[in-house]
């Protein structure tokens, strides 16, 4: 998958085949539930915490989602690139990904709950509803220490290891948040 839709892959998602068709299973878009895929159908669904969109573009299938840092009804697009990998390319996109990313440079945690998803984006603390509220704050260095237990429920020592490690003190550089899509083009609820 191409995540930003940059014509690359950066990204691995799951597609998982039952009977009556494929449904994505992303475990970094946090979906927080199973989505049907549709082939060469444009698809909006408006779930009010966890919105997606896709469509077909040139043979390949353009999602649109919510990422978790982005302004309220932001979407970023992403493009499925290719299926049916094998586990030997699968390892070695797994591995070549470790020296790389936007998740190597400062903490990330996501983690969904019934109604509500808590993110943490380097010093950034993102909390959305289902009723469409969100709240934004920044920590310092003590709260980001503890934050990262209290609301995405990491183990205390998962995160006394990361602190440990210098990621804490990285988190904390002051780096803007990701702006809106790099496509130009619009998700389909948006164009007229």
């Amino acid at each position: 998958m191409s995540m930003g839709d940059k014509d690359q892959v950066n990204h691995g998602t799951i597609l998982v085949r039952l009977e009556d068709g494929d449904y994505l299973v992303d475990s970094s878009i946090l979906l927080n539930r199973a989505v049907k895929i549709r082939p060469n159908e444009t698809v909006i669904d408006d779930h009010p915490l966890m919105p997606l969109e896709y469509e077909t573009v040139n043979g390949a299938m353009r999602l649109w989602f919510q990422f978790a840092m982005m302004p309220a009804g932001s979407l970023l697009p992403c493009r499925l690139l290719t299926t049916g990998i094998d586990i030997q390319t699968f390892r070695e996109a797994y591995e070549a990904s470790r020296g790389f990313g936007p998740f190597n440079e400062q903490l990330f945690a996501s983690r969904n709950f019934p109604g509500l998803s808590e993110t943490l984006y380097g010093r950034r603390q993102v909390r959305r509803r289902n009723d469409g509220a969100t709240e934004t704050k920044e920590h310092g260095g003590d709260s980001l220490a503890t934050e990262p237990t209290a609301t995405t429920r990491l183990f205390p020592t998962f995160v006394s290891r990361w602190g440990d490690s210098g990621a804490l003190d990285a988190s904390l550089e002051d780096r803007p948040p990701p702006e809106g899509s790099p496509v130009s083009e619009l998700p389909p609820s948006r164009r007229i």
